[in-house]
């Protein structure tokens, strides 16, 4: 069973309301009793924001997984079809969809998750491809790892952003992407470092944000 508690003004507990929670409620998805997870899912990893929650599920049956998340989404930090009607459609968590098939992703399915402030970092996996980091939702301190802030432009809120690597060198050489295999990733307040590894046996930590 799930239970959460604490500050809720966004719904971020998942217990169906917008009310601070001095105690420790079960928690919600859609179309599910209360405390309870979809059927046939299991719950692999929780990641917080300042009011976004993030819970990656995986599928007993054939291990394949999905993101789902619930609470304040207006800076597109819970994908691009975190549309809802009203507040009270984000207290409960909400399978996300990440419109993969736009960016050419097909067949990848995410695999680690992380969350800063108002940004959400997700790396995609698939069998004998490279993994893609990719991060959506708020830049107020370049938090999205796209140059954006930078260089001196607001990026779109409604869309995925491919984080790229091409700018990294080993012994003068470009960076491989295309044997790019992420092994942790981890956010703070505005803030992510991702641990990267290529078949040139490049192995090191990038940091993005403030």
């Amino acid at each position: 069973m799930l239970l959460s508690a604490g500050s809720n003004a966004h719904g971020q507990l998942a217990n169906g309301s917008l009310d601070d929670s001095h105690f420790f409620p079960p928690c919600c998805f859609s179309g599910c009793a209360p405390g309870t997870l979809p059927a046939g899912r299991t719950l692999l990893h929780l990641e917080f924001g300042a009011n976004h929650t993030l819970a990656l599920l995986k599928f007993s049956e054939n291990g394949t997984t999905e993101l789902w998340g619930c609470g304040d989404g207006t800076a597109g930090q819970l994908s691009p079809s975190y549309d809802l009607a009203d507040d009270s459609d984000g207290t409960v968590f909400r399978p996300l969809d990440l419109t993969l098939e736009r960016h050419g992703l097909e067949g990848h399915l995410p695999r680690l998750v992380a969350a800063s402030w108002e940004t959400t970092y997700v790396v995609l996996s698939r069998q004998a491809m490279p993994d893609v980091l990719v991060s959506m939702g708020g830049d107020d301190f370049g938090d999205l790892g796209i140059g954006a802030k930078l260089a001196g432009k607001s990026p779109a809120k409604n869309i995925i952003h491919t984080v790229r690597f091409d700018h990294l060198e080993q012994n003068g050489v470009a960076v491989d992407e295309d044997s790019l295999l992420v092994e942790s990733l981890a956010a703070g307040q505005h803030h992510a470092v991702v641990r990267l590894t290529t078949a040139g046996c490049l192995t090191g930590l990038l940091d993005m944000g403030s």
